[in-house]
């Protein structure tokens, strides 16, 4: 108020006008500021949550790149053993190979047999690739048949008196995989399978 009062001497001394401060011109001043203070809060407190929402996401979206950087390396691991498997593979048909290719250096005259060879071992990688995507399938069922046992199947299997002929061709299956030493035993009966199924 001072202030405004200071400012109407100085605007009379340059342009010889007269300016007065009224209760009312100054109450007016209050209520301007409350409201541009008012309005200022408000701004500050919608900055103070996009700040936050702003932070929430921030912390949601670590959260997420941590949880896809634990698949991606479980995924790493996966992928790493198939890929030593395939380099397995490609070693073996390298050295197939390379006993074709010392058979035709050897028996250079004979140009249909080595054509044949060569035709055949190229036959035989092809089936060897078909084999491994057939069989990568069949391994993932395979692993989530075997997770999905339990103890309470195991015990209803074992009830069976007389199952038909493909349970116990997998249960003999089953004795001859799991036999000590590699010693397939002699017995690969129903019996034989139910007390193996005890020892699990």
């Amino acid at each position: 108020h001072l202030a405004v009062t200071d400012a109407s001497i100085q605007f009379l001394e340059q342009d010889r006008r007269y300016f007065y401060t009224t209760p009312k011109s100054y109450l007016e001043l209050i209520a301007l500021y409350k409201s541009l203070l008012a309005e200022k809060r408000d701004d500050l407190k919608k900055q103070r949550e996009r700040l936050e929402n702003g932070v929430a996401k921030i912390s949601q979206a670590s959260a997420q790149v941590a949880d896809l950087q634990i698949n991606l390396k479980q995924e790493q691991i996966i992928v790493d053993e198939k890929k030593a498997a395939t380099d397995a593979l490609i070693v073996s048909i390298g050295q197939e190979k390379k006993v074709v290719d010392e058979a035709v250096e050897a028996s250079r005259g004979d140009e249909e047999a080595c054509s044949a060879m060569q035709v055949e071992v190229e036959r035989f990688q092809e089936e060897c690739v078909q084999d491994l995507k057939a069989a990568e399938p069949i391994i993932a069922e395979a692993e989530a048949a075997l997770n999905s046992l339990d103890k309470k199947s195991l015990g209803e299997l074992k009830s069976f008196g007389s199952p038909a002929a493909e349970v116990v061709q997998v249960a003999s299956a089953c004795i001859v995989l799991t036999a000590p030493n590699g010693k397939i035993p002699k017995d690969l009966s129903w019996n034989a399978g139910k007390k193996m199924m005890n020892n699990v």
